[in-house]
């Protein structure tokens, strides 16, 4: 994508309906929220494609977020967590945490249970965390930029990540490599049990196309995730050696992992409640905590691109410890 800074172009309408294109309307659902006739919301599209260079919906929405003006909202800030003394720089997944990725899918998929198999429904969040708790991390992604005091980042060639809008939000490009990973790192970590949670958007997601949403225990293959699956797109728990899926449906939801003692459990969010997925045994280090897309080696990338909006991150714990804490 190439361009001038798409606020300098747009005129207020087809920023309006810019933001509602990346709340996933047609065109038809655009001109009735309006009350425009559709040939108008029609043509506005298309002005915005030619404006801004973009050859499709999602790369409008991906161009409008990263040149977004400044927002009034003052930018997040962890809560109870002393700023950590810390370069940020830009993280890489460590080689094994990318080559146990790549197992998830290929363990998971035999262990793919129907819909209608009732899950197991999770306890509340307070519960999930032993009272021991004392410290949090939240960040409902309203600022301008991307929280470095909270966040680390990782991209790579047609992947980008940016902050806008009261979301986080990774886009994947169709010119993307196979085995990509985008996303963000806590740069503090959570010490003793902790249970982490966020909400998703689908905005542009395309069907079997080999792509994953994830909250990730950093340096581990610890992850739940939502997944773009062979046949089916799926809710997935992997706690290594095994993992375990079940349907999912719909563009939006939440994705949990939690962790009290050595025991580590993965939930996904439907139907108003929390529901259990799989538990297993795994480390007890201190863990930092990812967002991110990804694509493994069970199913290649389609090469039709993603565009995920994280919402609402919320980190509780035993304790948070930064660089320089003990």
């Amino acid at each position: 994508m190439t361009g001038p800074p798409a606020r300098l172009r747009l005129t207020a309408r087809e920023r309006e309906i810019a933001n509602l294109i990346g709340l996933g309307l047609t065109n038809k659902e655009i001109a009735a929220r309006l009350r425009i006739a559709q040939r108008t919301a029609d043509a506005h599209v298309q002005n915005m494609l030619n404006k801004l260079g973009a050859s499709n919906r999602a790369q409008i929405v991906a161009l409008v977020e990263m040149n977004a003006p400044p927002s009034p909202v003052p930018a997040p800030t962890a809560q109870a967590v002393p700023a950590p003394v810390l370069r940020h720089e830009r993280f890489v997944f460590p080689v094994e945490t990318r080559l146990a990725l790549l197992a998830t899918g290929a363990l998971a998929l035999a262990l793919l249970v129907p819909a209608d198999t009732p899950p197991r429904e999770a306890s509340s969040a307070g519960d999930v965390v032993a009272s021991t708790t004392q410290r949090a991390i939240d960040d409902p992604f309203n600022g301008s930029d991307l929280d470095t005091s909270i966040w680390d980042y990782s991209i790579g060639p047609h992947l980008n990540v940016f902050e806008g809008n009261g979301h986080l939000a990774i886009y994947v490009s169709p010119d993307a490599s196979n085995l990509f990973n985008a996303g963000v790192s806590t740069v503090c970590q959570a010490n003793g049990d902790f249970d982490a949670e966020v909400s998703f958007q689908l905005v542009t997601w395309a069907r079997e196309d080999g792509v994953s949403v994830s909250v990730l225990a950093s340096g581990t293959p610890f992850n739940t995730y939502r997944a773009s699956a062979l046949n089916n797109d799926v809710y997935g728990t992997y706690l290594p050696p095994a993992g375990r899926q079940v349907k999912a449906r719909g563009s939006t939801g939440k994705l949990r992992l939690a962790r009290v003692g050595s025991t580590w459990s993965g939930y996904y969010f439907a139907a108003d409640r929390w529901s259990w997925i799989a538990s297993g045994k795994g480390p007890t280090d201190d863990m930092a905590v990812s967002l991110m897309l990804f694509n493994g080696d069970v199913q290649a990338f389609g090469g039709r691109e993603a565009l995920v909006y994280f919402t609402g991150f919320h980190l509780a714990a035993h304790r948070i410890v930064c660089a320089g804490q003990t």
